[in-house]
């Protein structure tokens, strides 16, 4: 919550300051106004994005939305085989471990009864998306 909230206050900072140059530039007394709800919108989207996936996490831990993840999953091979094995067999640990990580959030959020996620399909045939593994 802590960098959500750092960057809120940036982004009102810099809201302020250009608000003030705006007055500075016109001859009419400054007067303060908020900025409009797709201004927050944004900003609330912006910080969203600019935080690690880990901090995320991590915050969740920290309130209990979500349990902790277990130490060592043991995740079956597919059966059309790995595709993404490097020459030690990391990447396809990071990529199971981020699995797991999402199915243990999948299932925290079901059981609060949250509704109103949206997910994004990833299909095979789609090139343009590239999954993303640690």
């Amino acid at each position: 919550m802590k960098p959500l909230k750092a960057y809120m206050r940036r982004q009102w900072v810099q809201h302020l300051r250009s608000k003030i140059e705006q007055a500075k530039d016109s001859n009419e007394p400054f007067k303060l106004r908020a900025p409009s709800r797709f201004e927050l919108v944004e900003w609330v989207n912006d910080a969203w994005d600019s935080i690690p996936r880990a901090t995320i996490v991590n915050g969740f831990l920290k309130c209990k939305i979500i349990q902790a993840l277990p130490a060592q999953v043991n995740v079956p091979p597919t059966s059309t085989g790995s595709n993404n094995l490097d020459t030690d067999g990391s990447h396809d640990d990071v990529c199971a471990d981020a699995l797991v990580e999402s199915s243990i959030v999948l299932d925290t959020l079901l059981q609060h009864e949250v509704s109103n996620f949206d997910f994004q399909p990833i299909h095979e045939d789609d090139d343009a998306i590239e999954p993303r593994c640690g």
